[in-house]
């Protein structure tokens, strides 16, 4: 026990993930909204300027009080955004300072009422599945992030299947960006709905057979453009079933997915014709095509 109590005090216990305030690097961009464009920014950040503000702020994670926590933010946001968007630095400090000190209450919460449940599950998946993502995760190069082919791929079969539950008849071919025809995906089939929840098994043979995590309550923020999910219709979100269970805007998802590759490619990290699969930009675990658990009720965990 003696020995437990020195490694604790020596490595303080992380309370809450700064990961879930920080948005995930599109390539290491600029974390601005251009506002223009209705988008995330995507003028390139150097990766070191962001790995050394981002480390000085997990030191916050081990805080349930922060000393001079909005000077710690003011020093370190202006790091995240480009010479363009410097104006909307304090927009972005008060809103993560918000956050974090919301995630700190949680886990004071926690701590006064003795429940030792590690509270580093505070903006991370809580299931069994998740796995705190490695050093070597948080700081992966460009090419471990998909082909600009298999993104415009997996993004015409997402807008095919939007186009379906919105009424209108399937198509087999979908536009790319530059107008080159897309093979049409199997997994945007129409099919028919499993028969409960999110059981793996349905009864028809086309249906989907996977098992999926549970999907995380959609009462948090996009990871990718930091806005609220709360209010937006569940037929706009997407979320990670292989292993995360975490909600994100389908639109962020498709810029994510493309902006990446392109910038990956126009840095020589990966080439056009490079069989990436997709991953989910917060547990990195490869995406799970879609399929009939996506749409409610049926990829809709209890957690009422």
């Amino acid at each position: 026990m003696a020995t437990s109590t020195a490694d604790s005090s020596s490595n303080p216990e992380t309370l809450w993930d700064i990961s879930s305030v920080i948005p995930k690097p599109v390539g290491y961009t600029c974390i601005g909204h251009a506002r223009s464009k209705g988008r995330r920014c995507l003028n390139k950040i150097s990766h070191v300027q962001w790995n050394q503000s981002e480390s000085s702020l997990k030191e916050l994670e081990t805080e349930t009080q922060s000393h001079n926590l909005e000077g710690r933010l003011s020093a370190a946001v202006p790091r995240f955004v480009c010479h363009v968007h410097q104006n909307q630095v304090p927009e972005i400090v008060a809103r993560w300072k918000e956050k974090i000190e919301s995630l700190q209450q949680q886990a004071q919460g926690n701590n006064d009422g003795g429940d030792h449940t590690s509270a580093s599950t505070y903006g991370v998946a809580n299931t069994p599945a998740a796995v705190p993502r490695s050093e070597s995760a948080q700081t992966a190069p460009d090419g471990d992030i998909t082909a600009l082919a298999d993104a415009l791929r997996w993004i015409a079969a997402e807008f095919r299947r939007i186009r379906e539950t919105q009424g209108h008849a399937p198509e087999t071919r979908s536009e790319g960006s530059a107008g080159t025809p897309l093979p049409s995906a199997a997994s945007s089939e129409t099919q028919q709905p499993p028969t409960s929840g999110l059981s793996a098994a349905t009864s028809s043979s086309t249906g989907c057979t996977n098992t999926h995590v549970n999907r995380r309550p959609v009462d948090s923020d996009c990871l990718i453009c930091s806005e609220s999910i709360a209010d937006t219709p569940l037929a706009e979100l997407i979320w990670c079933k292989s292993q995360c269970g975490q909600n994100l805007h389908r639109m962020c998802l498709a810029h994510w997915q493309i902006s990446s590759a392109q910038l990956a490619i126009e840095e020589g990290s990966l080439n056009e014709n490079d069989e990436i699969p997709l991953r989910c930009p917060s547990c990195r675990t490869e995406w799970a095509l879609p399929c009939e658990h996506d749409d409610e009720p049926y990829s809709v965990a209890d957690h009422s």
